[in-house]
């Protein structure tokens, strides 16, 4: 697995780099950021439960809505699909597949591949729990961890609804562009359905930036449950497909 964790070097150091950076960003213009709000609350409405501006000036409530609710949380599926389009398809397009399998079985290349690209997108999840909670403690604004662990937990499952799916399309279609684009369309199509105010459909965004989630403190466990059994099934359909394929 150390292998796989080399070859992911750059693009764990590259996403919490820009992540940590629009992070503090978001905090220096926290006030500016409260003086645009105020502007357009009008345009706003529509998403009013998820937006109280006056109690933004409190930076418990600033960070889960502006960070979790909107920014961190919007990007979780794309940084998932950074780490896992690849998997597969880059070892086809080098030839280096044939490689592989002479030393190591086809099922424990699966399971160290998978379990890398698992292991990197929850240990970015882990850094901003961790910042998160430092930035509070260090400021003189009440918050709870619980709230954050939940939050954590409800964000990083569903989210990661897009490795399997991946992983998938990078076996079938043995390349990189199709592996990026395909999972990518599928997660600009749910970001679109949620935004739009007069479509009923439910993606799993409906989820990773829910309101009880992130302003109640409520998590919904079901979805949480259907993406767990969701992700294993195709992680583990995957896998058949992998030791059967000729490549």
């Amino acid at each position: 697995m150390y292998k796989e964790f080399l070859d992911s070097k750059r693009r764990l150091i590259i996403s919490i780099s820009l992540l940590l950076s629009f992070f503090f960003l978001l905090l220096i213009f926290k006030e500016k950021t409260i003086q645009v709000l105020n502007q357009n609350k009008e345009a706003l409405k529509a998403f009013s439960s998820m937006i109280q501006i006056e109690k933004l000036r409190n930076l418990d409530f600033f960070i889960k809505t502006q960070w979790y609710g909107k920014n961190f949380g919007q990007f979780l599926p794309l940084i998932a699909l950074i780490f896992s389009y690849s998997v597969f398809s880059k070892e086809f397009e080098k030839k280096t597949f044939d490689f592989l399998i002479t030393r190591k079985s086809r099922k424990n290349i699966f399971i160290k591949k998978v379990s890398s690209i698992y292991i990197n997108f929850v240990l970015i999840n882990i850094i901003f729990f961790i910042i998160s909670l430092i930035t509070l403690s260090i400021s003189s604004f009440d918050f709870q961890i619980i709230d954050y662990l939940k939050i954590f937990i409800q964000q990083t499952i569903i989210s990661s609804l897009i490795i399997p799916i991946a992983v998938l399309i990078s076996i079938i279609t043995q390349t990189q562009i199709k592996s990026f684009i395909i999972p990518l369309t599928i997660i600009f199509l749910c970001l679109t359905l949620y935004f739009l105010p007069n479509v009923k459909i439910t993606t799993p965004y409906n989820f990773i930036l829910d309101p009880k989630l992130i302003i109640k403190n409520e998590m919904d466990f079901l979805p949480i449950i259907l993406s767990i059994l969701f992700s294993i099934f195709l992680i583990f359909f995957s896998l058949k497909i992998f030791e059967k394929k000729d490549f």
